[in-house]
């Protein structure tokens, strides 16, 4: 059994735990000094490790590590227990030179060789990142069972070439990487790429740049170095303390920063703003987001409650932002019966409707339709998301997110919004006028957009002044009365309470997939409750499910999802088993999950006899869940008795 289990994932980022213990082990520092350090030890783990990565160790002085906070270094195994892992450095003394790369594999493969005749249960390894696109070598160590993997080069990489090492950790990350498998980074990192690293996928770092950095005078800050003494406050420079206890502190306040920003949801934004601390971190992360945001969509946690801060252009690359849009394009569609739609600003006030100006927008919107209120779509620009449906305005992140407003929008910013507002339009019908309600500054993407329409489309533009001016606001009720003044039947009718009808039936298509909403919601469907609390979804006396306005999601009881499962096509988790027990679906006991799965995504449980017997919110995401064999991989809600 290796040692550790993902407590939570955030893309590549995570928290890793002591298989069967509640301790937090990462992210977290490995202890190369050998030394009892006694700050901050109930927020990181020490693990010694040499802090000289030219010191070469022969495979006869093995490394035991136990994951607590005082340890001892042992370098024989003859009889000793340990209950930690025992770790095998690769330090090999290849030179340099036009066959390094292959020198290098084969001192490896002969390094992977002598660990395999240890028969040990739990073992740490290196790997040269280099090698990450030998796939052969790739399942060599995997076959090796590997609780924690050094990755050699990491440190020299990341300041020489950040796009090879980019692609070399995430090709490791899907190739090698699992729940319970934890990535160190050796060697000289500085604290702050920590942040930034972290997102990239590495756990554990070690304490060696604390003690290089102050071998060289050299000053550790919260937002990077200084080559001259800082006015601290720290426990160590308050009590005179050598420059290395000051920069071990450091190093374990930036450990302390990523836990706290990952267990609170908001690491995507620490890691932003840590990133302009140097140009270095910067460019690493937008090489990121340029390189491999793709990858790292399928791993993202998209289903959150905590607010979003969008700081800097970076935030229009955020993973968070192009999957609401992905899914905005492909799983939003109009409403029946849709007769008219209204295109409108954002607010600083999320959700948008209990805002001052959007509450003015609905209540002249209702003014104009009256008995045509049903009929009425409304879609609200904005920068980073592009364009969010009224209907999908409570989901995340469109609640949740915040963006520094100057009132003028970027290039980048206006082909986001204009794609955005071109795909939504040209789903309805070009019958179907269209009034444009924004300020004169949004003008040029509606402009843009027009352009690209067919002339059947038909764009009103009512704004005369701001469009919360009465003046405006009167030309919109205007105008939507004058059209639905010449329609000569009557409109149709309407489910009971039809807006709370629509608005949860589109987030159960944004959720599952289109298709969804239909069919969990009919004439016989009643939903009880009131906003802001929880709404109760019934059919025919039966709990389907519960809308969560806070979280702007559906949770769904086991007939809700038997209802819905056959028109769902991924979200599945398949168990080897007949019936679950507990409040959790472990890793081990599940035989293939769908790729599309995110951790936080609502999913359904499905047994070995193709029944249906759980649902549950996922801890991992569906890639993860078969390649881990201890921790938990579903927080199962409802199960079969």
């Amino acid at each position: 059994m290796r040692y550790f289990e993902t407590v939570k994932q955030d893309g590549f980022a995570r928290l890793l735990k002591k298989s069967r213990d509640k301790t937090i082990l990462s992210p977290g520092l490995i202890n190369v000094t050998g030394e009892e350090f006694t700050q901050a030890d109930k927020y990181t783990s020490f693990h010694p490790y040499p802090c000289d990565t030219s010191f070469f160790l022969s495979r006869e002085q093995l490394m035991p590590l136990t994951f607590s906070n005082q340890l001892e270094i042992q370098y024989s195994t003859s009889s000793d227990t340990h209950d930690g892992i025992l770790f095998i450095p690769f330090n090999p003394l290849v030179p340099v030179h036009s066959n390094y790369k292959v020198e290098l594999k084969d001192a490896y493969i002969q390094y992977l060789n002598d660990i395999e005749s240890l028969n040990e249960k739990r073992i740490g390894l290196s790997f040269p990142i280099l090698l990450a696109d030998d796939t052969a070598l790739l399942h060599k160590v995997r076959d090796l069972n590997p609780s924690i993997i050094a990755l050699n080069e990491v440190d020299r990489l990341i300041l020489r070439s950040q796009r090879l090492l980019i692609g070399k950790l995430v090709t490791l990350i899907q190739e090698l990487r699992a729940p319970d498998i934890a990535f160190y980074a050796p060697g000289n990192i500085r604290p702050e790429f920590f942040p930034v690293l972290v997102y990239l996928g590495i756990d554990f770092f070690d304490t060696s740049s604390a003690i290089i950095a102050a071998g060289k005078d050299i000053w550790f800050t919260n937002s990077g170095y200084s080559k001259q003494q800082v006015s601290c406050l720290c426990y160590a420079c308050l009590n005179n303390r050598p420059l290395k206890e000051h920069n071990l502190l450091i190093l374990h306040q930036k450990i302390v920063s990523i836990r706290d920003n990952l267990s609170n949801d908001s690491f995507r934004d620490f890691v932003e703003k840590e990133a302009y601390n140097s140009p270095s971190t910067m460019t690493l992360l937008k090489n990121i987001d340029q390189e491999e945001s793709q990858i790292i969509l399928q791993y993202i946690a998209l289903s959150k409650s905590k607010r979003m801060d969008c700081i800097g252009q970076e935030s229009l690359h955020r993973p968070e932002i192009k999957i609401f849009q992905e899914k905005v394009n492909k799983r939003y569609q109009p409403y029946p019966p849709t007769e008219l739609v209204v295109i409108l600003p954002c607010s600083s006030k999320k959700p948008y409707y209990l805002s001052k100006s959007h509450r003015e927008f609905i209540r002249a919107i209702q003014a104009g339709a009256r008995n045509y209120k049903s009929s009425v779509e409304e879609l609200i620009l904005t920068s980073p998301l592009g364009l969010v449906p009224r209907s999908l305005d409570m989901t995340f992140p469109a609640a949740h997110y915040d963006i520094p407003v100057t009132g003028k929008w970027s290039e980048e910013e206006v082909k986001l919004v204009e794609d955005q507002l071109y795909t939504a339009i040209i789903k309805y019908n070009p019958r179907i006028p269209i009034i444009v309600h924004v300020p004169h500054e949004y003008y040029e993407i509606i402009d843009r957009v027009e352009e690209k329409l067919i002339s059947e489309y038909m764009l009103i533009r009512t704004s005369v002044k701001h469009p919360t001016a009465p003046e405006s606001l009167k030309t919109l009720s205007g105008a939507i009365e004058s059209y639905f003044g010449e329609m000569v039947s009557e409109p149709e009718p309407t489910p009971h309470r039809f807006f709370d009808w629509k608005r949860i039936s589109a987030v159960a298509d944004y959720q599952w997939g289109l298709g969804v909403g239909q069919k969990l919601l009919n004439e016989a469907t009643f939903i009880k409750g009131k906003f802001p609390r929880v709404l109760n979804l019934f059919q025919n006396k039966k709990h389907l499910a519960n809308f969560h306005p806070f979280e702007g999601k559906l949770t769904l009881s086991l007939d809700g999802a038997e209802i819905i499962k056959n028109e769902v096509k991924d979200y599945f988790v398949y168990f080897d088993g007949d019936k679950l027990k507990g409040s959790s679906l472990f890793c081990v006991g599940i035989t293939k999950a769908s790729d599309k799965i995110r951790p936080n995504d609502e999913i359904f449980v499905i047994n070995e006899n193709g029944e249906l017997i759980a649902t549950g919110e996922a801890i991992l995401p569906g890639k993860e869940m078969v390649k881990a064999q201890n921790g938990a991989a579903v927080r199962l809600r409802n199960r079969a008795k």
